[in-house]
């Protein structure tokens, strides 16, 4: 279920078509509720939000947002860097 901040944010978008600065939470929320709504815009500005701050820390909440949102690019990523991280940690 999303949070008010995310659907105040999602509604902001269905009336400007624009999204105003989103929190990585929110963006995961959003990009869920995109999908969910089908719009394309809104998927895909999350989509970038959360590539550009994907990071260990919030890896696993991205990887789902990235399956419920039927995100293949932005899954492909947290892919990625879940083996550089494995790599990184059998060198150590």
């Amino acid at each position: 279920m999303a949070g008010p901040w995310a659907v105040k944010k999602f509604l902001h978008f269905l009336y400007t078509d624009q999204l105003i600065d989103p929190k990585e939470q929110d963006a995961v929320e959003l990009l869920v509720m995109a999908e969910r709504y089908r719009l394309p815009k809104l998927k895909t500005e999350c989509a970038d939000h959360l590539a550009g701050c994907l990071d260990l820390a919030n890896i696993a909440a991205v990887t789902e947002a990235a399956k419920a949102g039927n995100c293949p690019e932005l899954l492909d990523k947290c892919q990625r860097l879940a083996v550089v991280d494995e790599k990184e940690k059998n060198n150590s």
